[in-house]
């Protein structure tokens, strides 16, 4: 099959070579860019980092002084590969991670003591916020990187995209798959046109009614995504 990734460019890179390793063709066109941005730690003490974003854990240990507090601060995270760059990161706290941003209410937030620490993007859902607001817990919020949107498709997938040259669309967030709608439009493409493979029902949502074929991932992985590649 022909696909586009829509992801950030490292994301892509690696999503690339797993399925050109299944024998497929893709092309790359981020609608998102990842940036770091610059921040100052909070003097208060915190008793536990949230982050539910591989992203927000950007090269801290060699550029930026981190508290001790805060590196050996237990962790409530999303997912393995956020885990990954926490330790990466130089943090070095008990990690309790859950396998996507819904089942985060299920780990034992509420019960830490003192203030949270959320490293979170600029642009973000308020779920975290509003669950610790729910649990009386005190939130600090540290914007860790941005989400930047692209202006436009790459060349190379502008010209697939109107020229039906594309089987199929992966999309791994919600915003990603707005932002893919927003470039489509500005483009005069239409999202019909191709089948769109989306990592779960949040992230198909503005697919929905421009979309024909919309296809979700039985659990919010990209083993489940890519198994729709399989499954036909």
């Amino acid at each position: 099959m022909r696909l586009l990734l829509t992801r950030g460019a490292a994301d892509a890179r690696r999503t690339r070579a797993r399925l050109e390793a299944m024998g497929h063709a893709v092309l790359e066109s981020p609608v998102i860019a990842i940036a770091p941005r610059a921040v100052t730690w909070p003097r208060e003490p915190v008793t536990g980092v949230i982050a539910t974003s591989a992203h927000a854990f950007p090269d801290f240990a060699e550029t930026r002084d981190i508290p001790p507090d805060v590196r050996a601060a237990p962790l409530f995270l999303v997912g393995a590969r956020t885990e990954d760059a926490a330790r990466r990161a130089g943090f070095t706290g008990a990690a309790l991670v859950a396998p996507d941003g819904a089942a985060l209410s299920t780990l034992p937030l509420a019960r830490s003591f003192g203030r949270l620490l959320y490293l979170a993007g600029r642009d973000r859902k308020p779920a975290v916020e509003t669950m610790i607001a729910a649990a009386g817990r005190d939130l600090i919020v540290l914007e860790t990187y941005a989400a930047v949107a692209a202006g436009s498709f790459t060349p190379d997938s502008h010209a697939a995209l109107a020229d039906g040259g594309i089987d199929a669309v992966l999309h791994y967030s919600r915003r990603a798959a707005t932002l893919f709608l927003a470039l489509a439009a500005a483009a005069g493409i239409d999202p019909a046109t191709t089948a769109h493979l989306c990592l779960s029902q949040d992230v198909a949502a503005p697919l929905r009614s421009t979309a024909r074929v919309i296809r979700v991932a039985k659990s919010p992985d990209e083993a489940a995504l890519l198994a729709l590649l399989r499954d036909g």
